[in-house]
């Protein structure tokens, strides 16, 4: 008694073509270029810029019973610089650039996080003093 396995290849169908464009256009559009810059000499000295690009899609579709429906979408992209590459004497070494406002996101995460926990601290303590 012989076994025969096969496997059935399908291509992925997207549903939203509008969606499927916008993709590909964007992912199209990026390559290292977008997250070093030209390198730059001066005194024996070449720095390299580095930065980050973050980019964010959404979109969906819905309809009715009755048939009517619709879609949309949306995205964005951020560059921000994170640094540089600084090529000295042979030597290459990344220089991060300091961002105060990751201090300020770190300290309001933070809080808003320590808010939460004391709440859900406070509910267990009322919870407990019920059951005695």
């Amino acid at each position: 008694m012989s076994t025969t396995n096969t496997t059935e290849t399908t291509a992925v169908k997207r549903s939203n073509p509008f969606l499927t464009q916008l993709i590909d256009r964007i992912t199209l559009g990026t390559n290292a270029r977008m997250i070093y810059g030209d390198p730059i000499e001066r005194d024996g000295v070449t720095v390299i810029p580095v930065g980050k690009v973050s980019w964010g899609l959404g979109g969906g579709e819905g309809g009715d019973v009755e048939g009517n429906g619709g879609s949309g979408g949306g995205g964005g992209i951020t560059v921000s610089p994170i640094g540089f590459i600084e090529i000295k004497d042979g030597l290459a070494r990344f220089r991060p650039i300091f961002d105060p406002a990751l201090i300020v996101q770190i300290i309001s995460a933070s809080a808003f996080a320590s808010l939460l926990l004391l709440a859900g601290a406070r509910k267990i303590i009322e919870v407990a003093k019920k059951k005695r």
